[in-house]
């Protein structure tokens, strides 16, 4: 039914798992990278001591705001309140497609992180979260604020769908670099 040119959903819809397998193989791409040390690895030390060298008050500052918009506070805070409203709207099977994608994504993390023990550049917290890989912050965004601009998006206008998405990207694209 994803081909169904009959069906006005199918062409988001075939995107959508377009980009979820682009998104995937990418990913397992760089897991395979981070388990045999490839040189990405390198890079990711090259990248890490070059951003240490333009650290100032103000990026600082900035970078620690966006980084906060992935947090777990604000996280629970969007997925209590997107929740409400779907119970609200007696919208149930989307307020299980919300919490089952929310919270795969936070074990599935949990388990990457575990499982791999990457550690942080600098040894700043304890139990899970000592490990970097991968980033809590950024999973968790994108399937968030990802998750939450299709609910907005849907039955909008075009260029209104367009708009909630580059914000929605922009937005998750700043969290995954404040943590940098």
């Amino acid at each position: 039914s994803l081909l169904d040119p009959a069906r006005p959903e199918s062409l988001g819809l075939l995107i959508a798992a377009l980009m979820l397998l682009g998104g995937a193989w990418m990913f397992l791409g760089i897991l395979e990278d981070v388990v045999s040390g490839d040189p990405l690895v390198q890079f990711d030390h090259v990248m890490f001591t070059a951003l240490q060298k333009l650290r100032t008050g103000l990026v600082d500052d900035v970078m620690i705001a966006a980084t906060e918009l992935g947090s777990a506070i604000v996280a629970i805070a969007v997925i209590a309140a997107v929740s409400v409203v779907l119970a609200w709207k007696r919208c149930w099977r989307t307020l299980a497609y919300w919490l089952t994608a929310v919270g795969f994504a936070q074990a599935l993390v949990w388990v990457l992180k575990m499982t791999l023990e990457r550690a942080r550049p600098l040894a700043m917290y304890d139990g899970v979260d000592r490990f970097s890989f991968p980033s809590g912050h950024a999973a968790s965004s994108i399937v968030l604020y990802g998750f939450l601009a299709f609910l907005l998006a849907h039955g909008k206008r075009p260029k209104v769908r367009w708009a909630i998405t580059l914000l929605a990207a922009g937005l998750v694209g700043l969290i995954a670099f404040s943590r940098l």
